[in-house]
């Protein structure tokens, strides 16, 4: 009698089950639907319009009218990771749908992802090529990277293409008038020590030159150092190889001794899917006894606001294993790539340190592979005039004494900048 009556008490649960299945699968129309969920999300209803949207999904899975709807609405609310999931799962199996990608472009503009946005633009124009639409999303991107040089003639060939595209004139208008190809640089700064140095000084002054190949800038720098004087001259490009890749190359020379005679810098840049950028290259140090090359690199990300980078450092020593060496930044910015707060924190046997001397007589930089710890906060931020920009840094440096090796001094630096742009 148990077994039937717990066999009968099964058969109900299973039949109350399929019973509320079959109540809870939507059995409605997905055009009508679809209509009352858009009028509900357009109205500002967007969580009502969600639920909708979903059940249509449910059972028409490739509705692709309806996942992008869903799609936009978390994009408008803000959710932009969790639009960016629905955008791609449509991208994945349509790929020639304008609305889709431009969407999905959108969407990391909203979210302040240019890398991923630039992305997705370049991938887009793979399957809809030369739409303008497209196009012009691709040169936000590449403004709000800080590549307004490269956007404003991407723009040019896209108006001289497309005469009659008014949003395209006026955005290149619009870029003309705030970009600023040529500016003056002008910084200082000092470090303080707890004990047996004196203070330093270093002021440098450059001129920057923005072309659609690449930055090009000359400085001339000022080193005052334990009683001695020094000027510095340099020279540093930013060729760009390709869209993906660009250089940096510099060079420099003084003929004072608490600088190094010779400097080169070369490495090279790749930016790479997901936001990330890296690289690889060498510096070399070149004094009157001594020389020092060191080999570094980096990896950096872009999510969001977002800013952070990590780079190593093996210097080669004679006779004895490399010294190995990093650094750290973050950076958060604000409305535009020029307004950022950053941190960077440093550890190891850093290659390059402040000079310091033993018995009066000056070390050069790089020469000396000391233990030291170092932060250094700083905040970019634009003039009122949105033109110019300042800088301001701070930090502290706990360095070992090349002469006492294990004892350390502390020392405290700020500095300033200010940048004309015309």
């Amino acid at each position: 009698m148990k077994i039937k009556q717990t066999y009968t008490i099964i058969l109900f649960l299973i039949g109350c089950f399929c019973s509320f299945s079959q109540e809870s699968t939507y059995q409605g129309n997905p055009d009508d639907s679809f209509m009352v969920a858009r009028d509900l999300a357009f109205k500002g209803k967007r969580a009502q319009a969600r639920d909708t949207l979903k059940q249509i999904l449910s059972k028409y899975p490739e509705y692709t009218d309806v996942h992008t709807l869903l799609a936009k609405t978390y994009s408008w609310d803000k959710k932009y990771d969790t639009a960016r999931k629905e955008f791609n799962k449509i991208i994945s199996r349509e790929k020639e749908i304008k609305e889709v990608w431009i969407s999905a472009v959108n969407n990391e503009l909203y979210a302040k992802n240019p890398y991923i946005a630039l992305g997705l633009a370049n991938k887009a124009l793979l399957y809809i090529k030369h739409d303008k639409d497209l196009l012009l999303l691709k040169t936000k991107a590449l403004a709000m990277m800080g590549e307004e040089v490269t956007a404003i003639e991407l723009l040019k060939t896209h108006t001289n293409k497309y005469p009659n595209d008014i949003l395209a004139d006026s955005f290149l208008q619009e870029l003309k008038e705030n970009t600023r190809f040529n500016s003056i640089g002008a910084s200082i700064s000092m470090d303080v020590f707890d004990a047996v140095f004196d203070p330093m000084t270093l002021a440098t002054f450059d001129y920057k030159r923005n072309t659609k190949y690449g930055s090009i800038i000359g400085s001339v720098t000022y080193a005052n150092r334990f009683g001695y004087n020094g000027m510095q001259y340099g020279l540093e490009v930013y060729p760009k190889v390709s869209e993906k890749i660009y250089l940096n190359l510099a060079y420099a020379y003084s003929a004072s001794k608490i600088l190094p005679e010779n400097m080169g810098r070369a490495e090279v840049f790749v930016k790479l899917p997901n936001s990330l950028t890296a690289s690889i290259g060498a510096r070399h140090y070149d004094f009157n006894t001594k020389a020092a090359t060191i080999y570094t690199g980096s990896v950096s990300l872009y999510k969001g606001d977002y800013y952070f980078s990590i780079r190593p450092y093996v210097t080669p020593v004679d006779n004895a294993s490399p010294s190995f060496s990093s650094t750290l930044t973050a950076r958060k910015y604000g409305k535009t790539a020029e307004n950022y707060i950053g941190i960077t924190l440093g550890y190891g046997f850093l290659p390059e340190l402040r000079q310091l001397n033993v018995d009066n007589v000056v070390l050069a930089q790089t020469v000396f592979y000391l233990e030291s710890q170092q932060i250094i906060l700083e905040h970019q931020f634009p003039s009122k005039n949105k033109q110019n920009v300042w800088k301001l840094s701070a930090g502290v440096l706990r360095q070992e004494l090349v002469f006492d090796a294990g004892n350390f001094v502390l020392a405290v630096s700020g500095g300033i900048q200010y940048r004309i742009k015309f």
